[in-house]
């Protein structure tokens, strides 16, 4: 990889769909990802795709479709999902059937290229006569012509930050609703011959794709302020010009401030240097790329015209080692800053992440504490007893007791009144001012591994020596053992974390939960459910969860009910988890003996869907089933909604309330069916949950089913109008979906 390549490409993987793995065509035009999760997949030649990361299900005209040619997808505030068709007009899809719109409504055209959902609810259409706007089943208001000229087709409409709208047009190539027109760059016969899509920076300039006869490989800027088009040469190796040597297709800019641009392939660009990303994955067929989606998982997709879809799994793991620009593999300590940058303490020096890329910033002996303090700045402690203040160690403060001996800085504290605490491996407790390092007179018992302050501002510290291994600072300076029964089978605390109220200690005879109020004690080891009972590391994340690093056992979550192991690569024996940080993204670090890992959890809990049913005939993505008592056994089958590849399997839990024993929760396991004999007479609500797994567990997807009591009853299900299959139950909601 490319030392100067964004981290996250090299641990991307690809995988191509086309035909053969279900997809409806091979023309891909549009790609969304609605508010269910579901990624829905428009195309030119076969329809539309709806895909759960499993399989694929294809809508067409033979089901209500106006046409094979899908252009454009969009979602309204209602969840209706609307489709853009090259002749056929406008489709509403509420679940049931398809609602079609055409020139008879209004409609500027019948080729609807672009849709654009409004606060106020209506649907702006962007069209080949023009735009419209389509509200209460009609188009309201529509424009067919600027300054007396007509529109034609309309690709892309954006409004710029003083208040112009401009359109993305054939006929007129860039030209506003006032008819000024960026010209004479975007004339006819000139450098460019149509402008295809606008995305806008966080500075407000307008870049823009276009389709173009220069030689030079070009993006357009515009500058709104001041009223200048520039264009901007993309530069790099050969890989890099020829991706967009003849024009771009499609550009977008991602919640990072990065651009994406396609046409021969997919380049990125960071606002300083170009990256072919497409050049990642030899394997993959990128060429003829129409459009690039990133859907919520941070993954990228790519549509391409005749070589089907493109999906680029985003990391949920990437690991940094001495090859990444670490001065050492093991990670002692971690710290984020105000910018977002993560600052690496390890046994050689101190290293700061930004961006996904590594860069050393100091070589020297191990680095055991770190801390941020409320301006931003960061402190340092080091085994040579030396804490420093910024990042260039403007400030070096030596930590030393009266006997003047060596003190290894074991932990690094701020308290309200902007004094930064310092505890030693050997004991020594203290404060720094102005003049230098002030001990308190009393010593901890030695050998002190891990210091926090509560949210009452109580600083504990845990050590491997004397017993109890647990102390704290009371506010008049003073040090005490903590007394809790229970507590005295710790014989050493590694780790230290408050969470949900209670103080959480690791120790390498289990995890201990305390509640510093009452003195009450609660431990857990491995007959609860820990890999291992060395606990080394402990930290919490976004979700409210307790996270749990351990000595050779990997790490794991913890929410009320169970631990959830996750998988941070290969394991090793020797490898421990040192020390855990949940950074303002969300993301996990955690600082290992063999390298820094970053874990990226699922941003929100995971989808399912029920997809079908069997009892006596298939019957796919029911809301309710009715049969005789008659018949022998029912089988539902349900699965999780996930895009990532070779992730560990997803576990459900199932249960059918009513129905004695099987109305209890089953134990969360991979099957993705589950079957029912003899059911009795009456009504029955199966209900089902997935667990991905980091852990998260999804809302709850239900079916009702009815037992009927003749014999001669055929069974049904809930009959509702549009085609067949006719319901689906996806998140723990009942719409029906087609």
């Amino acid at each position: 990889m490319d030392q100067h390549e964004p981290a996250f490409f090299g641990h991307m993987k690809a995988r191509q769909y086309t035909l053969k793995d279900g997809l409806a065509g091979m023309l891909i035009e549009d790609i969304y990802q609605d508010r269910r999760g579901l990624l829905w997949i428009a195309t030119a030649d076969g329809g539309v795709s709806r895909f759960d990361g499993e399989a694929f299900e294809n809508f067409r005209p033979s089901d209500g479709l106006p046409d094979f040619a899908v252009m454009t997808i969009a979602e309204d505030a209602d969840g209706r999902l609307w489709f853009g068709t090259l002749g056929g007009g406008l489709a509403a899809f509420d679940g049931r059937g398809f609602q079609v719109y055409t020139t008879g409504h209004g409609l500027p055209s019948n080729e609807v290229l672009g849709l654009q959902p409004q606060a106020d609810g209506s649907m702006l259409l962007l069209t080949g006569a023009g735009i419209g706007r389509f509200a209460g089943g009609a188009c309201v208001e529509c424009t067919t012509h600027i300054g007396g000229q007509p529109l034609g087709r309309v690709h892309d409409m954006v409004t710029d930050p003083t208040g112009t709208t401009w359109l993305a047009t054939r006929a007129l190539g860039i030209i506003s609703l006032e008819s000024r027109c960026l010209s004479p760059v975007f004339e006819e016969g000139g450098v460019y011959n149509w402008a295809w899509k606008f995305a806008q920076d966080a500075s407000g300039h307008l870049w823009i794709a276009s389709r173009h006869r220069n030689k030079e490989a070009v993006v357009g800027r515009y500058d709104p302020g001041r009223q200048h088009l520039d264009l901007v040469e993309v530069r790099g190796p050969s890989e890099v010009a020829e991706i967009v040597r003849p024009g771009i297709r499609h550009l977008r800019m991602d919640d990072r401030g990065r651009l994406w641009m396609a046409r021969r392939g997919v380049l990125m660009y960071d606002g300083q240097k170009w990256y072919p990303f497409s050049a990642r994955f030899p394997d993959a067929d990128f060429q003829n790329t129409r459009l690039t989606y990133e859907d919520r998982e941070g993954n990228i997709w790519a549509g391409s015209y005749g070589s089907g879809l493109v999906f680029c799994s985003r990391p949920a793991v990437m690991s940094f080692t001495e090859a990444d620009g670490l001065p050492h593999r093991k990670v002692l300590c971690l710290a984020e800053d105000p910018r977002g940058r993560i600052w690496i303490g390890t046994e050689k020096g101190t290293a700061c992440l930004e961006e996904d890329e590594i860069h050393s910033t100091t070589t020297g002996p191990p680095v055991l504490a770190l801390e941020v303090d409320r301006r931003g700045t960061l402190w340092t402690g080091d085994s040579e007893g030396n804490v420093s203040k910024g990042t260039d160690a403007a400030r070096v403060i030596a930590v030393r007791a009266e006997d003047d001996l060596v003190e290894e800085v074991a932990g690094l504290w701020q308290d309200s009144a902007g004094r930064m605490w310092v505890c030693t491996r050997q004991g020594l407790l203290g404060y720094i001012e102005e003049e230098g390092f002030v001990a308190l007179k009393e010593r901890l018992p030695p050998n002190c591994q891990t210091m926090i302050a509560d949210s009452e501002g109580v600083l504990w510290i845990g050590t491997a020596e004397g017993a109890p291994a647990l102390h704290y600072k009371d506010r008049s300076h003073r040090l005490h053992a903590a007394d809790c029964a229970g507590l005295e089978a710790a014989s050493a605390v590694n780790a230290l974390c408050e969470h949900e109220g209670r103080l959480w200690a690791g120790t390498p005879r289990g995890l201990f939960s305390i509640d510093s109020r009452s003195g009450r004690v609660r431990r857990y080891t491995m007959d609860q459910g820990l890999p291992t009972n060395g606990v080394r590391s402990l930290g919490t994340d976004r979700q409210g969860r307790l996270w749990i690093g351990t000595n050779g056992g990997g790490a794991l979550n913890y929410k009320g009910e169970a631990f959830h192991p996750v998988h941070l690569g290969e394991p090793s024996p020797e490898r421990q988890v040192n020390v855990i940080l949940c950074d303002r993204q969300g993301r996990l670090w955690f600082g290992t003996s063999g390298g820094l890992t970053m874990y990226r959890p699922r941003p929100v809990p995971p989808g399912l869907v029920i997809r079908q049913a069997v009892e006596g005939r298939l019957l796919e993505a029911p809301e309710a089933v009715s049969f005789s008592k008659d018949t022998a056994e029912v089988e539902i089958h349900f699965q999780g909604l996930r895009f990532r590849i070779e992730e560990e399997p997803m576990l459900y839990s199932h249960r059918l309330a009513g129905h004695g024993p099987a109305g209890e929760w089953s134990e969360f396991r991979p099957a993705k069916k589950v079957s029912y004999r003899d059911l009795p007479v009456g009504r029955y609500r199966f209900e089902v949950r997935t667990r991905d797994p980091e852990g998260m567990v999804s809302e709850v997807a239900h079916l009702q089913v009815r037992v009927a009591p003749d014999t001669d009853g055929r069974s049904r299900r809930r009959a509702k109008p549009g085609r067949q299959p006719s319901a689906e139950t996806v998140s723990g909601h009942s719409p029906t979906i087609a």
